[in-house]
């Protein structure tokens, strides 16, 4: 069960994305509003983020950028979700820092599918991390674990740019 921070000014949209997170056995945290989740998710930090983009006070552009700015929720995986569906909103989202765009409506198959892709490519980073710490601890040359996590994260660029493209 992982923790899902969702975030959505419309409170009907915010229960069906709830709704859709507990059936798939998720634990959602629920804000109407950007400020509110910042403070939340900085206080302790989510699994995966869900946030809507079109808000009054703090729009999703900005939580974006006060998590990623923030050193305990840099790493967090975040998905918008978005009523607009258009290539230009879509990019700002990936090079903000995004690792998923969503337009609404949002089915209950294509949360779980972005949602399951963001967890597991954060398992995969920390193992690589793991991984790279043991090899430089045990070998005695930061150069491989350097290597190990260049080529990991050259990796996750390249799939992020061919998702934006």
């Amino acid at each position: 069960m992982a923790n899902i921070l969702t975030i959505d000014d419309s409170p009907e949209m915010l229960e069906v994305t709830a709704h859709f997170l507990r059936l798939d056995g998720h634990n959602p945290l629920c804000f109407t509003d950007g400020a509110s989740a910042v403070q939340a998710a900085v206080a302790r930090p989510p699994d995966v983020v869900v946030c809507d983009i079109n808000m009054s006070d703090l729009d999703g552009f900005g939580v974006l950028a006060a998590l990623r700015g923030n050193q305990g929720t840099a790493d967090v995986p975040f998905i918008f979700l978005s009523s607009h569906d258009d290539s230009d909103r879509y990019r700002k989202a990936l090079k903000g820092g995004a690792d998923d765009y969503i337009t609404k409506p949002v089915s209950r198959k294509t949360l779980a599918a972005a949602i399951e892709s963001c967890l597991e490519r954060c398992q995969a980073t920390a193992l690589a991390k793991t991984a790279s710490h043991q090899m430089a601890t045990t070998s005695g040359s930061d150069t491989i674990a350097t290597d190990a996590l260049a080529v990991l994260t050259r990796q996750t660029h390249d799939h992020l740019q061919g998702a934006a493209a």
